[in-house]
């Protein structure tokens, strides 16, 4: 998304305008000149949308998202998605687009922890995925975070918790990877 003399009202008025071809216009607009700054906007709509096909024209907006601006913006619809399906494709979304969500490795232990099986076993495969600096004292917060929560979770997810135990330690910065 770049902005190329986009004219930001008019693109919010399509967003707001509660019609599914408008808020489409509005978002074929932002994938051709937008830029990270609409996506409140686009967040707002997708919070407030009951309309399947405005939610998956947004999600794909979002899927289609690789700049480093967005990445705030894309964890704050992750906390605020309207349900646990639109949080699970938020989510994979974050591995799926091979940006660097490190710095919000928390937040993906919280999802891992706190909600349903299929939108933690996203999270899960986002820090699997993770090659990026996480400050070695917030990986040791991390594992014993996780710890102490293995005795009270599901059966379920015991298994997702005891890997990531082995997996957060071991994530390395992307350039370690080169040869």
């Amino acid at each position: 998304m770049k902005e190329k003399g986009i004219n930001k009202s008019e693109i919010v008025a399509l967003l707001q305008s509660g019609h599914q071809e408008r808020i489409a216009e509005a978002i074929a607009m932002l994938r051709e000149h937008g830029d990270s700054s609409f996506l409140p906007e686009v967040i707002g709509v997708l919070n407030s949308t009951n309309d399947s096909l405005v939610v998956r024209s947004i999600l794909g907006l979002f899927a289609d998202i690789k700049h480093t601006k967005a990445i705030p913006y894309i964890i704050e619809a992750i906390k605020q998605a309207p349900n646990a399906d639109v949080q699970k494709d938020l989510v994979s979304i974050c591995w799926e687009n091979g940006m660097d969500f490190c710095p919000h490795i928390s937040v993906f232990v919280d999802l891992v922890l706190h909600k349903e099986f299929l939108v933690a076993f996203e999270a899960f495969t986002v820090i699997e995925n993770m090659e990026g600096i996480v400050d070695d004292s917030k990986k040791k917060d991390l594992v014993d975070l996780i710890e102490s929560a293995i005795p009270d979770t599901t059966p379920e997810k015991e298994g997702l918790l005891l890997d990531l135990v082995q997996i957060i330690p071991n994530i390395k910065p992307a350039e370690s990877y080169e040869s």
